[in-house]
């Protein structure tokens, strides 16, 4: 069995060395928040991707990334909101759970959050900007296809479908 080499940065939540019945390539937990504030959603451009990720450019995301050494799922979402929307996380709850394995031979275990937030928003450095829509105005998704969303939006958020 191939051993993975890859090595944590900030205290992420990686599991060490893969043992005999994991799999080879490890295991992260990595939180999508969805953003959302009396009706508007808040995601982040970046040109480049998010930076630490394999996003191809331009890319269109809510916050997201990984769940750090001995974080609640509130300090991830408040750190992870801070640092790609520049904005308050009120009230975290978990909305769905997915899990896949890449191609990379790394298994995802991606928890999905709505995330009330508060404030206004600031479009970090390496972004080009924050778009904010309503239902009505949904823009292009690089990871979310709309019929998705809205689903998620009409069984976790109700009143806004």
């Amino acid at each position: 069995m191939k051993i993975s080499h890859y090595r944590t940065h900030h205290n992420e939540a990686n599991f060490g060395k893969p043992i005999a019945y994991q799999w080879p390539g490890g295991t992260h937990i990595t939180f999508e928040m969805i953003t959302v504030s009396q009706g508007k959603f808040f995601m982040t451009r970046w040109p480049k991707g998010l930076p630490g990720h394999d996003d191809p450019r331009d890319t269109l995301r809510f916050p997201h990334g990984l769940i750090r050494l001995g974080e609640s799922l509130d300090q991830c979402a408040r750190r992870l909101i801070k640092s790609q929307l520049g904005m308050k996380a009120v009230s975290v709850k978990i909305a769905y759970w997915d899990s896949y394995l890449d191609n990379h031979r790394h298994w995802h275990i991606e928890p999905g959050c709505i995330v009330h937030v508060a404030g206004r928003p600031k479009c970090p450095a390496a972004a080009s900007e924050i778009v904010v829509f309503t239902l009505d105005t949904l823009p292009a998704m690089t990871y979310w296809p709309h019929r998705d969303f809205l689903e998620v939006v009409r069984e976790h958020l109700p009143d806004l479908s």
